[in-house]
C-alpha cells in the first residue's frame, strides 16, 4: 500500500509540474513577444520590468553590452516580426527561448537568430542573457 501511494504522489506531482511548464511556455511566448513590441515602441520601462537585475546582451555585430546600455540604446523603430521557434526548459526556473525576429534595415528584411536565456525571480520570468546573429 505504501509502494502505491509513493507511485501517486509522484505521478500526481509530475502532473503538477507538466501542469505549470505549459503554463510557463505560454507566458515565456507571450513575453517574447511583449519584448520585441516594447522595443519596437521604445517602452523603456517594460522593458525594465521584464529584465533581470543584470543582463548580458550579444548584438548581432558582436559587441557584448550590460542592462543599462541595452535600455539607453531603446529607440521607437518600425515593427518588427517575432516568430518563436522553442520554449526549453532546465527545471523548473530556468528557461531557453529561440526566436527569429525580422525587421527592416535599408528596406530590405533582415532575419536575426536570437537565443534569450531566462530565470524565474519569484512568479515572473525574467530575461538575464540574449544573444542574437544575422541570418
Amino acid at each position: 500500500m505504501i509502494i502505491k501511494t509513493l507511485f501517486l504522489l509522484l505521478f500526481l506531482n509530475s502532473l503538477s509540474y507538466a501542469e505549470s511548464t505549459a503554463t510557463d511556455e505560454t507566458a515565456l511566448r507571450k513575453l517574447n513577444i511583449e519584448i520585441t513590441t516594447a522595443e519596437d515602441k521604445g517602452d523603456i520601462k517594460k522593458l525594465e520590468s521584464v529584465l533581470a537585475s543584470q543582463i548580458g546582451l550579444r548584438r548581432a555585430n558582436g559587441m557584448v553590452i550590460g542592462k543599462e546600455q541595452f535600455l539607453k540604446d531603446v529607440k521607437p523603430r518600425e515593427a518588427t516580426k517575432t516568430e518563436i521557434e522553442s520554449v526549453q526548459f532546465f527545471g523548473k526556473n530556468r528557461a531557453l527561448v529561440t526566436c527569429i525576429v525580422t525587421m527592416k534595415i535599408d528596406k530590405q528584411d533582415a532575419r536575426f537568430h536570437n537565443v534569450r536565456l531566462f530565470i524565474r525571480e519569484g512568479s515572473e520570468w525574467k530575461l538575464l542573457g540574449w544573444a542574437n546573429e544575422k541570418q
